[in-house]
């Protein structure tokens, strides 16, 4: 495969990701997956688009890790695990609490 072809079925696999929460997210009720853009350690960004107004925004989709591997975690993993997820979580409120009555950020 080449690079392209990787870029493809990446983007299709995390659309598919984020779209599984559909039925349950009052986030896609609204907004619409566009593209994946880019991940992190934790989180996938995607291009979004509003469902009402078309307008188009950026989501950080922070998905529930299926098992240690998804953490990359060593050592005892269930103490890690949970302390690794309680941080990146404690970090995320911090940072979008930053943001707070930001026009330019979808709350």
């Amino acid at each position: 495969m080449n690079d392209k072809s990787n870029d493809a079925s990446q983007q299709k696999m995390r659309l598919q990701e984020l779209q599984a929460y559909g039925d349950s997210s009052r986030i896609l009720a609204r907004w619409e997956p566009v593209r994946y853009i880019d991940s992190g350690t934790f989180s996938y960004i995607f291009l979004v688009c509003s469902r009402k107004t078309g307008t188009e925004a950026v989501l950080k989709f922070i998905p529930n890790p299926k098992d240690l591997l998804d953490c990359r975690v060593e050592g005892n993993p269930e103490n890690l695990f949970h302390q690794m997820r309680f941080a990146a979580a404690r970090r995320e409120a911090e940072i979008m609490g930053r943001f707070h009555g930001n026009t330019h950020v979808v709350q």
